[in-house]
Order: structure tokens, then sequence, then C-alpha cells
């Protein structure tokens, strides 16, 4: 403390020559503003850039030193300085943490929408998150001008040309799209007989439904878009139709089945004793035009031998259908009768089974 008395007197205070003040400006890289509260750290040395971005760091030594810089939302800085002068300047430039964050909503309802596609282009492709649980994303790019995509399937897409440098939020909200649905219906009949067929199987784009006893299927609020819907039955030819729902609500599609037809005369069965239990390797042998009652004047037309569970098949088409004398006789032992059957065959499978008695 000095105590200043009347009169005149000198006072000479001698500062220290090896003690330094380093000052100085804390701006933004890319837009050049100041940063206010930015952490200026030298040594033991520390302080806080104020609201002009402007900092003072006293008691310094003329030496060099280290510098280290933080500020949020900006990256850390270290830099060498070398204290030359009583006063050295020396300015700092941060480089911002550039980062796009915000929220995607319904416009309606304002809920939030999970899993929104958000996509910027790059010159190596496109770059794709999705929004949370929470509808919030999250990008840390470099400074920028980008167009941000916001997809989702159930929404009408959002794009936003966005310029990035440090921390800038942008909340979407984005509107639902309601496809138009339409109900496809109709009656399925034979095309020679317009009579109506049931329990035809209907399918249509992995949908598949039955038509009922008066030959009529639907399918309810079927989304706009192409689809295939295919008619089937055992006793009618495949039917296949393309179809492109679009505007209207209901869209009838009859449709007429053509009847297949069976040209084939197919015999088969399988040959067993009294108790049920199959007779293995037995000869089948078949006359046509035999009438029932009566006996074949001349030698068998076909000969099959049945299989080791006693199953026999022919086809007799060349043939065709009618009366027909069958006969097997079984060769292994124990010894059987030789069975015999008279039958009338149709188009189609025919099966005659055979229960032959031990010979006694």
């Amino acid at each position: 403390m000095i105590t200043l008395e009347a009169g005149t007197k000198r006072i000479d205070v001698q500062l220290n020559p090896k003690l330094a003040i380093l000052y100085g400006v804390v701006m933004d890289a890319y837009t050049e503003n100041t940063i206010p509260g930015a952490q200026i750290t030298v040594n033991e040395h520390s302080t806080t850039s104020n609201f002009r971005g402007e900092y003072r760091i006293e008691g310094l030594e003329y030496k060099g030193y280290g510098v280290t810089v933080s500020k949020t939302n900006y990256e850390i800085a270290t830099f060498n300085v070398s204290i030359v002068d009583r006063l050295q300047e020396f300015n700092i430039i941060l480089t911002p943490i550039t980062v796009l964050y915000g929220k995607v909503t319904d416009i309606e309802t304002g809920e939030p929408i999970v899993g929104v596609g958000v996509d910027y282009e790059t010159p190596l492709g496109h770059v794709v998150y999705q929004t949370d649980i929470n509808g919030n994303y999250e990008y840390a790019l470099e400074p920028g001008t980008y167009i941000f995509v916001f997809r989702h399937s159930e929404y009408e897409t959002v794009r936003q040309e966005v310029k990035l440098a440090g921390m800038v939020e942008r909340n979407i909200s984005m509107r639902r799209i309601f496809y138009p649905v339409v109900t496809v219906h109709g009656i399925v009949r034979d095309i020679e007989t317009q009579v109506s067929i049931p329990d035809v199987l209907v399918q249509m784009n992995g949908l598949s439904t039955n038509t009922n006893y008066e030959g009529y299927y639907v399918f309810l609020n079927n989304p706009a878009g192409n689809y295939t819907i295919t008619f089937s039955h055992p006793d009618y030819e495949i039917v296949e139709r393309s179809l492109a729902l679009g505007a209207q609500e209901v869209l009838e599609q009859h449709i007429s089945m053509m009847p297949i037809v069976i040209t084939k005369v197919l015999l088969s069965g399988r040959i067993m004793n009294i108790e049920g239990d199959p007779i293995p390797w037995s000869d089948v042998f078949i006359y046509p035009g035999v009438e029932a009652g009566n006996y074949p004047a001349e030698k068998w037309k076909i000969r099959v031998k049945a299989d080791g569970q006693g199953y026999y098949q022919a086809d007799v088409s060349a043939f065709g259908i009618g009366a027909y004398y069958i006969t097997v006789g079984a060769i292994s032992p124990p010894r059987y009768e030789i069975g015999q059957q008279w039958a009338t065959l149709n188009y189609g499978e025919n099966v005659v089974d055979f229960y032959l008695k031990l010979f006694q």
C-alpha cells in the first residue's frame, strides 16, 4: 500500500520484464463470428472468452507455450505459441462440429414417425439413416450446403436444402399418403353351360379364397397397384388375369372356365388277400370289349405286374371306354385262386381292387 501526503514525492515502480500478456479473439472458422464462452488454457493459466469473444491471459514468461481451446459444439483446438512481446496477440480460429438434427412428425397428429429414411447425396452416392423410436435423427457432416430427402412408404417425400455450419436444427412434418383401396369380386362360371362353379381356388398376390356355392368370390380393401389373379379347379383349365387397381372402388371380374376334356382311360388298383394284406408281384391280364358275364374269345391285350405292395396301373386309352374283363394270377406262394372281374371303364382314373382267396 502507498500512502500519499502533502507535497511532491517520487515513487519508482519496477515491473517484472519477464512477464507478458497473451490476448486475442476467438472466432468461428466459417462464419468468422466471435465466439464467447470459449475456454483457453495455457499451462496452469486459464480464462474464458467474453461476450465479444475476447480473452486475456497475464503473467506469462517469454517462452513457448501450448494453448488448448475448447467450446461446446466445436472441435478442441491445440496451438503452440511463442511469447516474444510483452503484449502478445494471438487470435484463435475454431472449427465447428457441424451437426444437422431434428425430429420428424406426422403433420396431422404431431406424432413422431419411426423409420423415416433421411439421406443426402455425396460424390460417392447416397448416405441413409433412419429416425429412431422418437422420430429423431442426427447427422455429423462437413460444413456446406446439402439437399436432404426424407422418405417413408406411408408418407409424401420431403426435400430440404440445408446450409450447415455448426449445430442446425431442422424439424420435419410429413403428410400421410392415403392410398385408395379396391374391392375385387365376381362370379366364376362354366364357359359352356354358364353354370356357376363352387370351390374354385382364387389367388391374388399372396391372398387366397374359394368360390362359394354360387361361384362367388371377393377380395376386400386391396391397395392400388398391379395384381395377378389366378383361378384353378381340378376339373377346369387354369385361368390367369392381370389387374391394375387404381381409382375405382370396386372392380368386377367375372370369369369363365373351360372344362378339362379327359381323354385318358386309366385302370389301377391293389391285389390283396381276403384279410386285406397286399399280394406282391401278381400278374394282371386285361381284355377290352368283354361284356359282363362273358369270357374273352381271344388272348389278353394288356398285361401288367403289380409292385411289391400289390399296386398295379395300366393305361388302356388305346381301347377306349367301355366293358373290360380283368383277371389276376398270384405267382408267389402261398397259392391263390385266380381273381376275375368285369368292369365298365370311363375316362379318367378307374379303380378295380382284387381280394384273392387261398387255393384249396
